[in-house]
């Protein structure tokens, strides 16, 4: 790596580093309101296709729960999850300051791992609704090469802030007409928990998952889990 490259990589850690502390000041500050946070994802049977309620996952970390505060409509997204994962070293810590709990961080990315290793036991389909065909592309080719079992389709929707009337139809047609077993939505926060509460009555899917910004993740030369993150 050049001289000027480790330069870059020095400067973005410290803006993340700063990003991240002037959000656990922010929630350090409110009152931590009582999440239903999730502590283990390895028992949950996330692949039962005679669930009559909708699985809904979504992930709190210090910049969603500040966000929240401020947005009543992704505040009882969140709320309503049946899987809250306390994705962000933040949140635990805030949890062990202010309440005394001890949690384990619990990414986005493991969640994901868990649910195509079951996916993939069993057999079935995965939507992917987000990004750009490129890395969209990206993804189906692991997929295909790692988890052989599971029958794969993507979707990019347009980057505008609000779909239309006409674009959401397509969308739910989109889904409908494939019928996964799971949808995983990456348009970021608040958007995409804000779409799926929306949504999800009239989607024919067992599981949504709201996975943020890891589809670029996901398509790289390595899956980066959160194991090896600090984030």
């Amino acid at each position: 790596m050049h001289d000027g490259q480790h330069f870059y990589a020095r400067f973005l850690a410290i803006i993340m580093w700063v990003t991240k502390l002037s959000a656990y000041r922010k929630l350090r500050k409110m009152k931590f309101f009582d999440y239903n946070l999730t502590t283990d994802i390895h028992s949950i049977n996330l692949i039962d296709r005679n669930v009559l309620t909708p699985i809904v996952v979504n992930c709190l970390n210090p910049h969603s729960f500040v966000t929240a505060e401020v947005d009543a409509c992704f505040k009882e997204s969140l709320l309503s999850s049946t899987y809250l994962l306390p994705d962000g070293i933040g949140v635990c810590m805030a949890l062990k300051r202010y309440k005394g709990i001890r949690i384990d961080k619990i990414a986005g990315e493991d969640f994901h791992y868990e649910l195509l290793s079951q996916l993939n036991e069993k057999g079935g389909k995965l939507l992917y609704m987000g990004s750009n065909n490129v890395v969209l592309g990206l993804i189906e080719d692991r997929i295909h090469r790692e988890y052989p079992n599971i029958i794969v389709k993507t979707h990019s929707p347009s980057y505008c802030e609000d779909f239309s009337t006409i674009e959401n139809k397509e969308l739910v047609s989109i889904v409908n007409e494939f019928a996964p077993d799971a949808l995983l939505v990456g348009m970021t926060a608040p958007k995409q928990e804000k779409w799926l509460a929306k949504w999800q009555k009239k989607l024919q899917v067992k599981l949504f998952m709201g996975i943020g910004g890891s589809f670029d993740v996901l398509a790289g030369n390595s899956w980066i889990g959160s194991r090896s993150r600090e984030s």
